[in-house]
């Protein structure tokens, strides 16, 4: 049934309009982007741990050679400088490259679109310079050619397949404007599409909260008449009865009781107020009776009702209710952020789609670079790509500082891997834990304050030597007496 859905751009078009005028759907969509993204991946190329372990074959790489090492060095030794040599020229490619396309910004707009259209066209422009370009493709632009120019048993919502493979896209047609007939055929390998709720033999993926529309909009009726029933019952705090009277009479005795008036300027009529100061009296006689309104009956009933619409909308996002209503009432955040919960292992999926395709992305930018000269031809070869994801889980901080210590001392994990996660730069840091030594000597029972702090789960933020000195002394309650002096058995 997708297929169908995707016909007309339906789809598409109905969800963006939800999302202007349904609250939450904004504050949906804006919450997967926030725990799937956050503020980014980020990526680092490290030397693969084979090509540095592997035994000399008699023959030079690129990266090898590029590298010149030294006639009496050994050979095992060359090579590992040689791919470290490749991984920090491949690290500087990836920082361009990130800054170049915005990449933190683009992920963030990546999941959006996923969700909100269904899908995410990405499009690589490679350049003559070895540098590439992505941008994205709308939906409407993916259509059928005009006209029946085109394979029309293998072609399906402006997606042709591979001949007896309608998993595999072998091109896709992009229109340059809207209802146009400018159609321009652009290899797979050219597109990045990732598809929501769709199965591998769909051309087209599904909106997010499709499956939720009417909920979407019931939900917005329901929080209108809630809104305006509120406000006519804070309007008219009473009704006014006259006992055997008429219209005349008590227009009359209305005019009496008023303080103001006005005439409305849209009906030119006159409006009469009456004013009722703080601790008011009223008089009346025993033809007069005051009743107050209770406008508000029913509105618990209505308020209910409204709250299974949003866990039905919270349901079709995957999502906990707190992340869609802004409600945590009804439930623990601590409790529903852990790591074995649903909501987790649906972001870690969603995450791992998105790791997935921007490492597809990389590895074409790369593979352009090199064989445009920017890179050495073998750099994949000789490196890979690690991608380092934003928290999800709930941990407890000590807990986590001791799981590190021991992954780090029995050495399945490295420090510069400990670094990544704990959003730390390694060279930065031991340049920091250097500086501190020739400050302060390398006495302190308790080691490094930087490594200190980083295993019991704080993360440094100092940028100046000022502001290095200012952390050592909040966190461990010492003060410099004088250069080069000793504080508390410290220097």
């Amino acid at each position: 049934w997708s297929s169908d859905v995707c016909s007309s751009d339906l789809a598409q078009t109905l969800c963006r309009r939800m999302e202007t005028y349904s609250e939450f759907i904004v504050n949906g969509l804006s919450n997967r982007v926030n725990y799937a993204v956050g503020t980014g991946y980020t990526f680092t190329a490290v030397p693969k741990a084979t090509y540095l372990e592997a035994e000399d074959d008699g023959e030079e790489d690129d990266a090898t050679e590029a590298a010149e090492p030294d006639a009496d060095e050994p050979v095992e030794d060359a090579r590992k400088k040689a791919a470290v040599a490749a991984s920090k020229q491949l690290q500087a490619f990836l920082d361009t490259f990130v800054k170049r396309n915005r990449w933190g910004e683009r992920q963030r707009e990546t999941i959006h679109r996923h969700d909100r259209d269904g899908e995410a066209i990405r499009r690589i422009f490679r350049n003559a310079d070895g540098t590439t370009d992505v941008r994205f493709v709308e939906p409407w632009q993916l259509a059928n050619p005009t006209g029946g120019s085109y394979d029309t048993t293998r072609t399906r919502f402006g997606v042709r397949h591979v001949e007896g493979d309608a998993e595999t896209p072998e091109a896709y047609f992009v229109r340059q404007t809207y209802g146009g007939v400018d159609f321009e055929e652009v290899p797979a390998s050219d597109i990045n599409h990732l598809k929501c709720r769709a199965d591998m033999n769909q051309p087209r993926g599904v909106p997010l909260f499709w499956v939720a529309r009417f909920n979407v909009r019931r939900a917005y009726k329901t929080l209108q008449n809630i809104a305006a029933k509120s406000e006519i019952s804070a309007a008219i705090p009473f009704t006014r009865k006259h006992v055997g009277g008429t219209a005349t009479t008590a227009a009359s005795f209305a005019a009496g009781l008023t303080t103001t008036s006005y005439t409305d300027p849209m009906t030119g009529s006159t409006v009469n107020k009456s004013k009722y100061g703080p601790a008011t009296v009223l008089d009346h006689s025993d033809r007069t009776e005051y009743e107050a309104t209770n406008f508000a009956q029913g509105m618990d009933l209505m308020i209910q009702g409204f709250a299974q619409q949003l866990r039905a909308m919270a349901a079709a996002g995957e999502m906990p209710e707190f992340m869609f209503a802004v409600d945590a009432s009804n439930g623990n955040f601590a409790s529903t952020l852990v790591a074995e919960g649903p909501v987790v292992r649906s972001f870690l999926a969603l995450q791992s789609r998105l790791r997935e395709a921007d490492l597809w992305i990389l590895d074409e930018a790369v593979k352009h670079a090199a064989a445009s000269g920017l890179l050495p031809p073998d750099i994949l070869e000789i490196c890979e790509i690690q991608v380092g994801l934003p928290e999800l889980a709930t941990r407890d901080p000590g807990a986590e500082a001791t799981a590190n210590k021991t992954y780090v001392d029995m050495g399945v994990m490295s420090k510069q891997t400990l670094s990544e996660k704990l959003d730390l730069k390694y060279d930065q840091e031991q340049q920091n834990i250097k500086t501190h030594k020739e400050m302060y000597g390398d006495d302190k029972p308790e080691g490094d304050p930087l490594v200190a702090a980083a295993l019991r789960g704080q993360m440094s933020k100092a940028g100046t030597r000022e502001e290095l000195e200012a952390e050592i002394e909040r966190w461990y309650g010492e003060s410099r007496v004088q250069e080069g002096g000793r504080a508390n058995g410290c220097q």
